[in-house]
């Protein structure tokens, strides 16, 4: 069994990094899921902050996001397969939430996969709109708003 100890997760600063991130991806959505390759990666992929999660030196998880309009969007989370169901995923969303509040920004959105809605939900999103359909598969837009004045307190005083 994979230890859970030596996790990090950070924003990607090179291009060595950014490669390990595509191989997550990759084998997460690719290979798992049957999506093609030429939708997997797009136009945005230079004007977005991607997250790596690493567990020692093995790129185990990965997130990129943006601002958009005031909402800071998650997209293309991904976890390997055998680091899931240990928390890693809900690590990696609060890594990026906790950014996007560094950032300034309160408001997350992100299209989730129907599959993985309950996910979310404990996370705290709520789901808005109908389900859609992105890269053949079901997806529902999902958004949460934080409250800025405990974060800003904590801030404030060193927490």
């Amino acid at each position: 069994m994979k230890n859970n100890s030596d996790i990090s997760f950070k924003i990607i600063h090179s291009l060595e990094e950014l490669i390990a991130a595509y191989n997550v991806r990759f084998t997460v959505f690719c290979e798992e899921q049957n999506i093609p390759y030429y939708i997997e990666t797009d136009e945005n992929e230079l004007n977005r902050i991607h997250i790596l999660g690493m567990q020692g030196n093995e790129p185990i998880a990965t997130g990129r996001m943006c601002v958009i309009n005031g909402w800071l969007k998650f997209e293309r989370i991904a976890v390997r397969k055998a680091w899931r169901s240990r928390r890693i995923g809900s690590k990696l969303v609060n890594y990026m939430v906790n950014t996007g509040k560094d950032m300034g920004i309160f408001k997350y959105k992100l299209h989730a996969q129907v599959s993985n809605k309950e996910f979310y939900k404990r996370l705290g999103f709520k789901t808005k709109g109908k389900i859609f359909i992105e890269a053949g598969i079901e997806h529902i837009l999902m958004i949460r708003k934080d409250d800025t004045s405990e974060y800003l307190e904590n801030k404030r005083s060193g927490k």
